[in-house]
Order: C-alpha cells, then structure tokens, then sequence
C-alpha cells in the first residue's frame, strides 16, 4: 500500500469531522428571551381617585407577536384591553391612599411579565383657619392648607368670584 493511500482516508475523514462541527454549530443558537415592558405617560405613579391612566405593554422576541394579558391588583379596574393597551381607572372613592398593580403577562410565555405600580389618593381637602372679614383696597392674607391629592397642588383665585366695590 502506497502513503497515499493511508492518509487520504485520514485526511478525508478529518475533513469530514471538521465540517460536520462547522455544521453542528449553524442554526443551533437559542433565539433571545421574551421580554415585557410596560410604560405609562410621564411615567405616572402616582394620581387622583376618579382619574384615569393609559397604559402600553410591549413584548420583545416574541415571534408570535402575541402581546400581553391584563391584570390588576389592590384596587381599581382595566378597560379598553388589547394585546398592547390597556385603561386603568381608579375606585371612585378613596378614603385612604392604596397602592394598584398593573401587570403586563406575555401570551406566549407566561413566565415572562411586567409591573407598574400606581398609588392613588384620595381627592385634595383644603382646610384653613377663620377667615376675617376683608377690607376692600386693602391686602388679604388667609392661610390654605391641603391634604390628600397629588402634589404639586395648584392654587388660583377666580376674580369673577370675588365680591367687587
């Protein structure tokens, strides 16, 4: 037998064993995992009892672009659902500030989920000490004070409201 003949099978074999790893290798990689964001405008965290919050999910690598299912817990309810949106609604009375939680669950892979908290407060109160009595063309001081509500507070005077001379 010539030394051709022995490394000729050799070599074609370790050929073979190279590209059948090179080909073990293609297409084998995991695809990423499923990701869920949820996001709400400005990034609200906390509101008023009676209002409102607009909320998107998005899902990331989901193939089936299934989107999400909606949950809430410790107060309030959902609408206008969809697989990327949802509405949530405060109670319409709070006597006491709470904490609800919005999740985001991807339909594809139900491991996979996301939270945003949203503390609701009651409706502002504004209390004040006695007022006396005012003397027209002369400066009014009176003391506000608020509680409840979300901050920052807005105070105004409407000049139609008050009594003229």
């Amino acid at each position: 037998m010539s030394s051709k003949n022995i490394f000729a099978p050799a070599l074609l074999c370790g050929l073979s064993a190279l590209f059948l790893l090179g080909l073990s290798g293609c297409g084998s990689s995991t695809p990423p995992p499923i990701a869920v964001a949820i996001t709400a405008p400005n990034g609200t965290q906390s509101i008023d009892q009676a209002q409102t919050v607009a909320i998107t999910a998005s899902v990331a690598n989901d193939a089936k672009n299934a989107g999400v299912a909606w949950s809430v817990s410790g107060g309030g309810t959902l609408t206008n659902q969809t697989t990327t949106s949802a509405t949530y609604n405060t109670p319409a009375s709070v006597p006491a500030a709470l904490t609800a939680t919005v999740t985001a669950t991807s339909i594809t892979d139900s491991t996979k989920s996301a939270t945003l908290q949203i503390k609701v407060n009651p409706l502002p109160a504004v209390t004040m000490t006695s007022i006396a009595a005012a003397t027209a063309g002369t400066a009014y001081n009176a003391a506000l004070t608020a509680s409840g509500g979300t901050s920052p507070y807005t105070w105004s005077v409407n000049p139609t409201t008050l009594p003229r001379d």
